[in-house]
């Protein structure tokens, strides 16, 4: 039982020490040092989780970016390569609206040229047919016979055909 009191008063003398320690102000000082570093520490690790986030931010970011100037850049190269379809197609149409103007001046012009041909061409016909009419009359025929009066009656009627088509 000795044994055991002395335990006790060893006990107790071993609290009133750590009570002694706990208003000493080397202990608060220690306890606030030990809060303060596991506040920094607690601090700098949030810190390093906040860079690592940020940094997964940026990178998403940046991926994101890029993803968007390749669009970019797709999209210009699109709208460039339109505009050269469209300037190309244009100069083809505008060539091609040369080339019908030109055509069309010649085939004006071949039609003038055809036409002043014809109406030459029945002003020597009707010539012809004022002898043939002279002659017609003085054989009395009302339809030609001979092979030349035919031939001539024929120039006649197609000539006057090719007239009476230009001039309508």
């Amino acid at each position: 039982m000795v044994g055991n009191i002395s335990t006790d008063n060893e006990k107790l003398a071993s609290t009133k020490n750590l009570i002694q320690l706990f208003k000493s102000p080397l202990f608060w000082t220690g306890v606030l040092l030990s809060a303060g570093t596991t506040f920094s520490l607690t601090l700098l690790i949030l810190d390093k989780f906040h860079e690592s986030s940020l940094r997964e931010s940026k990178t998403g970011y940046e991926i994101s970016l890029a993803k968007l100037e390749a669009k970019n850049v797709a999209k210009d190269e699109e709208l460039k390569r339109r505009d050269w379809e469209y300037k190309k197609l244009k100069t083809n149409f505008d060539e091609l609206t040369k080339s019908q103007l030109s055509i069309k001046e010649q085939y004006n012009s071949s039609i003038e040229r055809h036409y002043r041909y014809c109406k030459e061409q029945i002003r020597r016909i009707q010539l012809s047919t004022s002898a043939y009419e002279s002659m017609k009359q003085v054989i009395q025929f009302d339809t030609p016979q001979s092979p030349i009066e035919n031939a001539l009656y024929n120039i006649y009627v197609e000539a006057y055909k090719c007239i009476n088509r230009f001039e309508n």
